[in-house]
């Protein structure tokens, strides 16, 4: 250990400490590893993860295996913490895994590393062990980037809470997908029915040109499509 003390002396006559704030020495020891938790609320959820009663692909084993293995490109802790990811720890694989609370529907996944070389302040040990809070830590639908199932579309529309310290599922951020896509989708309506007026347009003055002989056409309708008004020649009766 480390023996951290202040400046300062001992006053040998008067029995007491100069300046008066000093004490005794305090021993301080490095972290050599780290824990993390995270917390999902899956109240409004229709499925259960980490329980027998979960689908097979949420049983505890599977999730459990998720969390451990290695070599997974979209799933798990080894891509997702930052000492993991810079090889600066190990995987405390027995204290790694979920698990599920029936009764708030709460799931809870935990993991723990070995630190490669000791730290000596919580900060550098946060850094290296924890997520930010705006990380969800994937554990479903790992064969895909991007998954459509309907637990994945449910999972991707959760969002850390500060307030409560977990993860839980808003309307408004699924709220804001479905606006997205009404937009998009209202934008092309728009440019069709633009286009579809411009064209029409254009049909009809080409036709009531042709049609008429430009008769019922002024020179000015004609120039805006690139036509003349051409006079018809007249008999004379005589």
């Amino acid at each position: 250990a480390v023996v951290s003390t202040q400046s300062g002396h001992y006053g040998r006559g008067t029995g007491s400490y100069d300046p008066s704030q000093l004490a005794t020495c305090k021993a301080i020891y490095p972290f050599t590893d780290g824990q993390f938790k995270q917390v999902w609320n899956l109240k409004n959820a229709d499925f259960e993860v980490c329980s027998q009663g979960s689908p097979q692909k949420f049983q505890p084993s599977k999730i459990n295996s998720i969390l451990r293995e290695q070599g997974q490109d979209w799933c798990g802790t080894h891509i997702a913490v930052p000492c993991l990811i810079n090889k600066e720890c190990s995987l405390d694989s027995k204290n790694t895994g979920c698990k599920w609370e029936g009764g708030t529907k709460t799931l809870t996944i935990s993991y723990k590393v070995n630190l490669t070389e000791k730290v000596w302040t919580e900060k550098e040990r946060d850094t290296l062990v924890e997520l930010a809070m705006d990380k969800k830590l994937r554990f479903w639908d790992c064969q895909t980037k991007t998954p459509d199932t309907k637990e994945a579309r449910f999972l991707k529309n959760m969002e850390y809470d500060p307030k409560s310290g977990a993860i839980v599922y808003t309307e408004s951020s699924a709220s804001y997908t479905g606006l997205y896509i009404g937009i998009a989708v209202g934008a092309l309506l728009l440019i069709g029915t633009v286009l579809i007026v411009y064209y029409r347009r254009i049909f009809l003055r080409k036709f009531k040109v042709f049609s008429t002989n430009g008769d019922d056409c002024d020179n000015e309708e004609l120039d805006d499509i690139g036509l003349k008004k051409k006079k018809v020649p007249t008999a004379t009766l005589r």
